[in-house]
């Protein structure tokens, strides 16, 4: 049996296919491998694939005994620090149990040189997207996974070319790009650039019947 570990914004989730469950990332701070017996028994899972953060810290698919610092550069950075993903990762890595954990995609990552302009372009589960979506329409595709986060990533013949990340364009519910306001309140000392990047998304910047057609707009233009 295979797991899939899913570090979201909101709320970890694991699955085998067949099988899922989910726990908020609070939940998660008491995270024991033991809780994979709700999928199946620990002794017929043969791998687990597990995202965690920004996945800025490695270039490839990697043995987790071999990834240093949990295959992130820093904790620092865009996003809410719970303590549940880290849990979660630190209980697999110490269960024994066959893992690899899959990167994020960044400067350090094969895509096309034009999207290292930005030093992120998606995390590690982006990556599981596209392989599900790219099985079902074919090697050449465009992918908006409009959420938390609005990330829209680019398959060309059938290789991972770049993605554009919230942080850089189009807004997702909750985090989005800094723009002008944002920026002045940060440098007048009123906001942190995390806090700012956090309350950037339509839920805090337009009227509610405006956000889906203001993201769908963003995602669109992107």
């Amino acid at each position: 049996m295979f797991i899939g570990i899913d570090h979201g914004t909101t709320a970890m989730r694991f699955s085998t296919g067949a099988r899922e469950f989910k726990i908020s990332r609070e939940e998660a701070r008491t995270f024991s491998a033991d809780d994979l017996g709700r999928l199946c028994p620990l002794d017929e899972i043969e791998g687990i694939a597990v995202c965690y953060s920004m996945g800025d810290g490695i270039p490839a698919i990697t043995d987790i005994r071999k990834v240093k610092n949990r295959g992130i550069i820093s904790r620092e950075g865009a996003g809410k620090h719970i303590g549940g993903g880290t849990r979660v990762y630190d209980e697999i890595e110490r269960s024994g149990l066959p893992a690899v954990v899959i990167p994020g995609l960044h400067r350090g990552s094969p895509t096309d040189p034009r999207f290292k302009a930005y030093s992120h372009q998606a995390s590690p589960e982006k990556i599981g997207i596209l392989y599900e979506v790219s099985h079902d329409l074919g090697p050449d595709i465009v992918v908006c996974d409009a959420s938390s986060n609005t990330v829209t990533l680019l398959v060309t013949e059938g290789r991972i070319t770049g993605a554009f990340d919230a942080c850089i364009f189009a807004p997702g519910t909750q985090h989005g790009a800094l723009d002008v306001d944002a920026i002045r309140l940060i440098d007048r000392g009123d906001s942190t650039a995390n806090d700012a990047f956090l309350h950037a998304g339509v839920n805090y910047t337009v009227p509610p019947e405006l956000r889906v057609e203001t993201m769908a707009m963003f995602a669109a233009m992107e």
